[in-house]
């Protein structure tokens, strides 16, 4: 069921990116069963949204954290160009560490405004935003897991229900600080929380899918009443996908892929094929 979901939009002569999806598939399935149960996404209507958003926000179990691109300009028109390969790598079991931390790893892609290949605007700059002190923090808490959790403010609130972090050792609501306003970290009064390895959110299956359950239900937890808005027999409601989208991430990045997975998830739960 999963890889079927997972393998939707793939072009089928494109065996080797099926193959990898289908191994991931069934890397990914024992968690993705554990998390669901866990944070009652079993209904017709959670399940499907929640699959079929997942798999286009995790590249399809492939991608389970933002990759970076070079970003250029030319004629006054900005776009982006190749991956960097560095951003693509397992922290926890190739790099050693997560993405950034060593001098020669900082990475402006995630500091700066963001374009993809077609010049279409992705994002723009993560410093000083969702609880980020600064260019560092901007790449530190760049987006990871199933449904890429970004910033330190999510980071710090899956931390703390993890029992990794202590809620004593900062201070809440930190970005309201008038010196976090001008951009004036060591003016700051409220203390940011300290995390040192971000990088745990991939380090297995289980924190990857289960960080995306945790965003949607915990801290995003509207996002559920839009999914339970939508109807067994609205297999094309787009409105639905687009809302579900928006309240997600706050955009429509990858809605046309959204609405394929999310319909094909419809298509395998319901009894109504």
């Amino acid at each position: 069921m999963i890889e079927r979901i997972m393998t939707s939009t793939t072009s089928v002569r494109r065996e080797d990116e099926i193959k990898k999806i289908k191994h991931k598939s069934e890397e990914y399935l024992f968690s993705i069963n554990v998390v669901m149960r866990k944070y009652n996404i079993t209904g017709f209507n959670r399940a499907s949204h929640f699959l079929g958003q997942g798999a286009v926000e995790s590249g399809y179990l492939c991608s389970m954290q933002e990759n970076s691109q070079i970003q250029l300009t030319k004629n006054g028109r900005h776009f982006g160009g190749d991956t960097i390969d560095d951003s693509k790598k397992n922290e926890s079991n190739e790099l050693g560490h997560w993405y950034g931390a060593i001098a020669s790893e900082m990475d402006v892609y995630f500091s700066g405004d963001k374009y993809n290949r077609s010049g279409g605007f992705i994002a723009s700059s993560y410093s000083w935003r969702n609880g980020n002190c600064g260019d560092v923090d901007a790449q530190k808490f760049r987006g990871r897991g199933f449904k890429m959790l970004t910033g330190l403010d999510t980071y710090s609130s899956y931390w703390v229900y993890r029992g990794w972090l202590s809620k004593s050792s900062f201070d809440s609501s930190w970005w309201t600080d008038p010196q976090y306003r001008r951009k004036n970290i060591h003016g700051m009064v409220k203390r940011p929380p300290q995390i040192d390895d971000p990088q745990k959110v991939t380090e297995n299956p289980y924190n990857c899918i289960d960080t995306g359950a945790f965003y949607i239900v915990c801290f995003k937890n509207k996002t559920l009443k839009v999914m339970d808005s939508d109807q067994v027999t609205s297999r094309d409601d787009n409105d639905v996908v687009d809302s579900v989208t928006r309240a997600i991430n706050g955009g429509a990045i990858g809605i046309k892929d959204r609405k394929k997975t999310t319909k094909t998830a419809k298509e395998i739960l319901s009894d109504e094929v």
